[in-house]
């Protein structure tokens, strides 16, 4: 079959477009958390109107006189470690989505329904694609808060605070900031929509070979920390050690390698990357009978 070169974009375009007709989307992204109904009656608190009014007044200049050299340190401390923060964030964000929905399908399995879902039009693909999107664009809050991260990760790769972290301090020229800065960028943003990517790719395996719940959260938490743990270790120590190794005993100056070095960091981490996501895609395939025509017809992504 023919595979498109960049396949995680694909993927990622297709999570972007939900089934919003399916019955199985409907059904996955409504029942993770119905609405609970109370009967008990509401009840009144003495003065509630009073201390509201006061604490209009007060709450703001506490927030002011405390919260803001707070919230400001916080926040040079996050430009500073975004390098860092960024894939543990991604990270703990993809292993809840694979943790949950790939728990909500064996537990369809555990209930003697995953079957009768699975014979429903588009058929197991369908299943296990309504309930990966649905538990994303149920928790959207969720990804709202990981761009934000996102977004001050960038902003530190402008001011230049990421890049001290992995290619040091030491100085070099105009030209060299300028594609440590973008290529730090790039790397962000490909890792956040990648690191969902690969959480999704993964909840649509686990639970064809998980027999309940339990041992669905186990094999996908398991799986997807060794996918990311092994993209992230092998940049690092390519980076770090290979790379300029590398320039060095290939001759070039350390103006040219400077320059090298983040880009070929940069095509490491997106051939990597791309190497699992479509060996991932794969098992996909050969799990659930499929293949990327069926997804476009799914998803009606126009890739």
């Amino acid at each position: 079959m023919e595979r498109s070169p960049m396949l995680s974009w694909k993927l990622w375009r297709a999570l972007n477009h939900p089934p919003l007709r399916s019955p199985l989307f409907r059904r996955a992204y409504a029942r993770q958390y119905p609405p609970i109904e109370s009967g008990l009656p509401a009840i009144r608190i003495p003065f509630t109107g009073l201390f509201r009014s006061a604490g209009l007044i007060v709450l703001p200049v506490v927030l002011i006189l405390i919260g803001a050299p707070i919230l400001a340190l916080s926040y040079y401390l996050a430009l500073s470690l975004a390098v860092i923060l960024l894939p543990i964030a991604n990270t703990i964000y993809g292993l809840l989505h694979t943790i949950n929905a790939s728990a909500n399908i064996a537990r369809e399995r555990e209930r003697q329904t995953y079957d009768v879902l699975c014979t429903a039009l588009p058929g197991g693909l369908g299943m296990h694609w309504a309930y990966c999107t649905g538990w994303l664009h149920y928790h959207v809050i969720y990804r709202y808060a990981l761009l934000g991260i996102v977004v001050t990760g960038v902003v530190a790769s402008i001011f230049g605070l990421s890049s001290r972290l992995i290619f040091g301090a030491a100085p070099v020229p105009i030209i060299v900031i300028v594609i440590r800065t973008g290529v730090l960028g790039a790397l962000f943003l490909l890792d956040f929509s990648q690191s969902i990517v690969i959480s999704s790719l993964t909840t649509l395996i686990v639970p064809s070979y998980a027999e309940n719940e339990s041992n669905a959260r186990l094999f996908a938490a398991t799986i997807y920390l060794a996918l990311q743990a092994s993209v992230y270790l092998s940049t690092l120590l390519v980076t770090i050690y290979g790379l300029p190794g590398l320039l060095v005993l290939i001759g070039f100056s350390d103006d040219v390698s400077a320059a090298l070095i983040p880009l070929l960091m940069l095509a490491f981490f997106i051939a990597l990357r791309e190497t699992l996501i479509a060996a991932l895609w794969h098992a996909v395939e050969q799990q659930l009978s499929t293949n990327t025509l069926e997804l476009d017809a799914l998803t009606r992504s126009t890739v």
